[in-house]
């Protein structure tokens, strides 16, 4: 980096850790990367731990419900695909869309995904609602003998 910018850098991190957010931190730390590098290599090498018993963070509220989205979202696609028509195929392409506005940390990740299953309800509801064309028409196959 220093060959970047001329005179002496001096690199910092500004964290808000949500175990010291919930302990009622409100301001970030700022922390030197000589002190957070280590600990981000450490960090980044148990990538490998995601979604097992060692997961530090996977019990968190947003992590736990992140994995329950996956499964939720799964679902909602294959049985929107089962009622797809030609008259609802763009609330079906809607719902596949449902997951761009899931954003943000925390709470505003936690509300952002109760906003998207909230149109979900819906957008399940136009599917239902529908008439019930095929969205490919089927044609009688004919075989000569």
């Amino acid at each position: 980096m220093s060959g970047r910018f001329a005179g002496k850098v001096k690199v910092t991190y500004n964290l808000h850790p949500p175990m010291l957010r919930a302990m009622g931190m409100k301001n970030k730390l700022r922390l030197p990367a000589g002190v957070l590098d280590p600990v981000f290599v450490v960090l980044s090498g148990m990538k490998k731990l995601r979604g097992t018993r060692l997961d530090l963070f996977g019990r968190d509220r947003v992590r736990v419900e992140e994995r329950r989205l996956i499964e939720w979202y799964i679902d909602l696609v294959r049985s929107s695909m089962d009622e797809l028509k030609l008259q609802n195929k763009a609330a079906v392409l809607d719902i596949a869309r449902l997951p761009d506005g899931i954003r943000g940390y925390e709470d505003i990740k936690l509300r952002s995904a109760a906003e998207a299953v909230e149109r979900a309800e819906v957008l399940r509801g136009r599917l239902k609602n529908t008439l019930s064309l095929p969205l490919l028409a089927t044609t009688p196959t004919t075989t000569e003998s």
